[in-house]
């Protein structure tokens, strides 16, 4: 948990940006909904680039870390899942986005609570909800575009949540001070 935040966002934006260019490889063929590889290596991306540097190292972290990367992948198959093949939200696709992006958020956080040494609060699921209601319709928007939209749409959906999680739990300082700022402590 020593990682600066600057040194956080950079891992994310590297993360969303990995992604990216995944979605595009030629190496994935074009199928619906994509394929094993594509969610298993996104899910590793994106779990390297902003979930594992909140792993507390000892014996179990090799399997913390694989169980973070396979959270990763279901939430990134269940997002594409609800904003591409579920229906939510009728003439409004947008709102199957926000749905999708929630959902997502709230996998790989719950994931990220559950084996690493962080403690949700009330700002973490807060920043959370933000995080997937902002990227929600920042996903919509940037998807469907060109490759530097789409990359930079994942970027900043992993950015969101780099963000979420560093001022949200109060594991960290930044986290303790927003929770009291929020609180009204002090």
């Amino acid at each position: 948990m020593n990682v600066s935040l600057p040194a956080k966002i950079g891992l994310a934006v590297l993360s969303g940006v990995g992604v990216g260019f995944v979605q595009f490889s030629e190496v994935f063929p074009d199928e619906p909904g994509g394929t094993l590889a594509l969610y298993g290596l996104s899910g590793l991306l994106f779990a390297a680039g902003v979930l594992v540097p909140y792993l507390k190292r000892d014996r179990s972290s090799y399997l913390r870390a694989v169980i973070l990367i396979v959270a990763s992948a279901a939430s990134y198959r269940s997002a594409v899942w609800l904003a591409l093949d579920s229906g939510i939200g009728g003439e409004s696709e947008w709102i199957a986005y926000v749905v999708a992006s929630i959902a997502g958020a709230t996998i790989v956080l719950t994931t990220l609570v559950l084996v690493t040494p962080i403690r949700a609060s009330l700002v973490f699921v807060a920043l959370g909800l933000l995080a997937g209601i902002v990227g929600g319709p920042l996903t919509y928007f940037t998807l469907p575009g060109s490759e530097v939209l789409v990359i930079l749409g994942h970027a900043s959906w992993h950015t969101l949540i780099c963000l979420a999680i560093y001022f949200g739990t109060p594991s960290t300082d930044a986290g303790a001070r927003t929770s009291e700022a929020m609180a009204g402590s002090k």
